[in-house]
């Protein structure tokens, strides 16, 4: 959408109802790229033009003033707050991360939506964690998924809509939804969308979402949650590739959080119980040995919420054994075998297999999986 289909969205609401600046003053435009030291976005440079700062009943688009103002003092907003990758961050990175970042827009919760000329989209900073996640693919993407949230919640004249009890609890959902359709690319949109999904609507939904949220981000808290709910749900290939993202490399990237020593000792545990269930054994000790020695090396505690997955991929299924191994057993009548395909979860069609990377009754070919990304090798 243009600056100026925007504009006439913006025009059609109740006078009073939303807040427009007046247009850029002259030289404002100069002065700002001058103090950020990059050339900005021309849809943000437009809709600046039009309309000097926006108040969308809570979400603001930052008057030229208050994004210097941010700009300047968003280094020490980040020591402030302190986050994991912030810290490790040397003194060099630091400065060149929040350079990078130019705050042009700010949520009702006063967290900030920065611009990110390292990659060219909008970010959100959550300034109590300090996490940093893709939002949308542009600043005009952003307000026009701030003008849909508004239409959903207020009626043409700005007065909020009468919703009934079933259409109020599916707004979040509806909210979020369109806010996927205007930026697909939004990591943020897809991890909240999943988390919707996961308390209310089928695990499948809930998978998909998480799926594309994976593919547009490395976050590894993103693939650290895609693997537990997968898990969760008896999708153990999945599950184990979104874990491996999650613990491929632990050093930050810009201002991706990393995970805790605790919460990655207890992940490579339960990534190690996910090879054992599928007879992957020698991979299942390697994960096992890791999570020890992490925890001989500090990581104090557990997470428990992997812990508690842990327990129930624990129960879901009979331990198994590498098919290396089965020579060793006494051979059974078929009529005196139990029916442990019964009891496995969905996905999982024999209870052992090579000790090589594929589930049973998965295709050989490892780009023929059934889902984008996650039929990859294990490594």
């Amino acid at each position: 959408m243009s600056t100026a289909a925007i504009a006439l969205r913006l025009r059609q609401w109740p006078r009073g109802a939303l807040h427009l600046g007046e247009p850029l003053p002259a030289g404002a435009r100069e002065a700002l790229e001058r103090a950020v030291g990059r050339a900005l976005p021309a849809d943000y440079l437009a809709l600046l033009e039009r309309f000097d700062g926006l108040d969308l009943r809570g979400d603001r688009l930052l008057d030229v003033g208050e994004v210097l103002e941010r700009f300047a003092g968003l280094e020490g907003l980040l020591d402030e707050i302190g986050c994991e990758a912030w810290a490790r961050l040397g003194r060099r990175e630091r400065v060149e991360q929040a350079r990078a970042l130019v705050p042009v827009a700010a949520d009702a919760e006063g967290n900030l939506k920065c611009l990110d000329l390292a990659v060219g989209d909008v970010v959100d900073l959550h300034l109590e964690s300090g996490a940093v996640t893709g939002w949308a693919h542009s600043v005009t993407a952003m307000i026009e998924v701030a003008l849909d949230a508004l239409e959903l919640r207020f009626d043409p004249k700005g007065r909020p809509r009468r919703l009934k009890a079933g259409e109020a609890a599916l707004l979040e959902r509806r909210e979020l939804e369109l806010h996927v359709a205007r930026s697909p690319t939004s990591a943020w949109a897809n991890l909240e969308l999943a988390r919707w999904h996961s308390r209310a609507s089928a695990p499948e939904l809930a998978l998909e979402c998480w799926r594309r949220a994976g593919a547009v981000s490395d976050h590894p808290r993103i693939h650290h949650e895609h693997g537990l709910f997968a898990a969760d749900r008896g999708r153990y290939r999945e599950a184990r590739a979104a874990l491996r993202r999650a613990l491929s490399d632990v050093r930050p990237q810009g201002l991706r959080h990393v995970l805790g020593p605790a919460t990655r000792a207890s992940a490579h545990a339960l990534l190690a119980e996910l090879y054992r269930q599928v007879g992957q054994l020698k991979k299942g000790t390697e994960q096992a040995r890791v999570a020890e020695q992490l925890r001989k090396h500090g990581a104090d505690g557990v997470d428990d919420d992997v812990e508690a997955v842990l327990a129930r991929v624990r129960r879901a299924a009979a331990p198994t054994v590498a098919l290396g191994q089965l020579e060793a057993q006494p051979r059974r009548r078929d009529d005196d075998a139990p029916d442990l395909r019964s009891r496995l979860p969905d996905g999982i069609a024999f209870p052992i297999t090579h000790d090589d990377d594929l589930d049973p009754g998965e295709p050989s070919d490892p780009d023929s999986g059934t889902w984008d990304g996650w039929g990859e090798e294990d490594t």
